[in-house]
């Protein structure tokens, strides 16, 4: 018959030689010689039990080792996966973080006196005139607890196509705001443009 071969192998050598090293041990022999002085059916049992549990024991042992491994091995994959969460969040952070340097306005524009004030400066540096312009609303809510958006409905009069054109793209260029709705009428006769428009902007709660 061949000898045993696989992965218990090995442990069934180391067993067997933990087993004949406790069966030499002066204790076990000391232990048998009170056993002698038993009835031979109590004898009979004793050592039954005792041989079963010399050759169980490495196995229970074995099997309490396995379990803490599996234990120690769930808590490293837990921790692995909280570290790859972590780290998730903090590639999303920096991600919003560069985004909200190219979405937020930078300037002081949270009252609707503040947004005229830029407004008249932008309209001067394009040749509008400012009564060609007015507020018809200004809205301001807290988009999340850093950023505040505001939301702005302008009307305009009489401007040429390529007036019109020029204050939007500063608008959403320059200003970094959103054209959230447009309505325009044409006057044919004129060539000239009147309607409303709606902007978004966001601003960093300071």
């Amino acid at each position: 018959m061949s000898e045993g071969k696989g992965p218990f192998k090995g442990i069934d050598k180391k067993t067997f030689e933990y087993a004949s090293k406790i069966k030499t041990s002066g204790p076990y022999l000391s232990y048998l010689n009170k056993i002698e002085t038993l009835p031979d059916e109590q004898q009979s049992f004793i050592n039954k039990l005792i041989s079963s549990s010399i050759v169980t024991l490495p196995f229970l042992l074995l099997i309490i080792l396995a379990f803490q491994v599996y234990s120690y091995k769930k808590e490293i994959n837990t921790f692995l996966n909280v570290t790859k969460q972590a780290n998730k969040v903090i590639a999303y952070k920096n991600e919003i973080s560069s985004h909200s340097r190219r979405l937020i306005n930078s300037k002081e524009l949270g009252e609707q006196s503040l947004f005229e004030r830029e407004l008249r400066a932008i309209v001067n540096g394009l040749g509008i005139k400012l009564q060609d312009l007015n507020v018809q609303s200004f809205d301001v809510t807290n988009a999340t607890s850093e950023i505040t958006r505001v939301d702005v409905g302008l009307g305009f009069r009489e401007l040429s196509s390529k007036k019109l054109t020029e204050l939007l793209q500063n608008l959403t260029l320059r200003e970094k705001m959103k054209i959230s709705a447009l309505n325009i009428q044409k006057d044919v006769e004129k060539s000239q443009l009147s309607g409303q428009f709606n902007l978004v902007y966001f601003l960093k709660v300071n």
